[in-house]
């Protein structure tokens, strides 16, 4: 299943450890991870890939996909975006140069 999340990565992972650690089972439920009650995200439709694609083009896409919809969800705030995504500033700007997303 698929769930909404709203932290970032960090957070998502600090909440994945704590419930591992104070799981009454040995397998996880949506409820140690706080999710009781909530509905299961929709899955998002995913776009078919040209056959013959490079994995390095296709990681490209997906990158430049990510940077640009993290930027757009905070805003064009790049602390704020650089942090989501786990990476410093300077890489995020790089990122943004690299895919002429106009980083400095």
């Amino acid at each position: 299943r698929s769930y909404e999340w709203p932290g970032n990565v960090r957070e998502l992972e600090n909440k994945v450890q704590r419930a591992v650690l104070m799981a009454d089972s040995p397998f996880l439920q949506p409820s140690d991870l706080g999710f009781e009650g909530k509905v299961p995200a929709p899955l998002a439709p995913q776009a078919p890939l040209e056959s013959g694609i490079s994995l390095k083009v296709a990681r490209d896409r997906v990158e430049r996909e990510l940077v640009g919809t993290v930027l757009s969800e905070q805003g064009g705030n790049i602390a704020k975006a650089a942090e989501a995504l786990g990476v410093s500033r300077p890489t995020l700007y790089d990122l943004m140069k690299k895919h002429g997303m106009g980083g400095s």
